[in-house]
């Protein structure tokens, strides 16, 4: 309910950095911080994930992995949302990801920073690694993945607990380290698997 205000005023003119809480677990975002590695934070589409993620970043460094627009209007608005999130973007084009798009991505990791990524959007036919989700085959990018494992960064994922004053009080959980595996794409699947698991 306050995308609005924050889109015209800033995040820190709204509620919302007094709404969003961490409970004792976020030391575990902490810890997995200052190992200096970068932290691949993965972030369903929860209801506000965006001001959420905002939030986190005031804590620590963040920049979050946005979406190419369609039209040149979308893009506009884009920019002043994440503008008035105060938040650093790196844009993820439309077409697959590409070497120098996966460098870019890595060097955010390299910097120390987190990467926030959504994992949670269904790939195209033939595109990303088939996993099973609610009992049901789907297929999954698995690219927040292969950044963690080709950086050596930890994977933190988060959720929250709405409350009745409609604050919302977060939780954070690292994910268990890859398998060792000379499989790259086995390795992958497995993590993907494990974070819709967890999802």
């Amino acid at each position: 309910s306050s995308s609005l205000a924050t889109f015209h005023r800033g995040l820190a003119a709204t509620p919302v950095v007094d709404e969003v809480k961490f409970d004792q677990t976020i030391s575990v975002l902490d810890d997995a911080f200052a190992e200096g590695r970068g932290v691949v934070l993965t972030v369903p589409h929860w209801s506000g994930h965006e001001l959420v993620a905002a939030v986190i970043a005031r804590r620590h460094p963040m920049v979050m992995l946005v979406r190419q627009a369609s039209t040149p209007d979308r893009a506009a608005r884009k920019e002043k949302w994440y503008r008035a999130l105060g938040a650093e973007t790196v844009l993820r084009p439309k077409h697959a990801s590409t070497i120098k798009d996966a460098v870019a991505y890595l060097k955010v990791l390299k910097r120390g920073k987190m990467l926030a990524i959504t994992p949670d959007l269904l790939a195209d036919p033939g595109q990303g690694v088939e996993i099973s989700i609610f009992g049901r085959p789907a297929r999954f990018n698995g690219g927040a993945f292969a950044l963690a494992i080709a950086a050596g960064a930890p994977m933190i994922r988060v959720s929250g607990m709405w409350q009745p004053d409609s604050s919302v009080i977060l939780t954070f959980e690292r994910a268990p380290p890859p398998p060792e595996s000379e499989d790259r794409e086995a390795a992958i699947r497995a993590c993907v698997q494990d974070w819709c698991r967890w999802f």
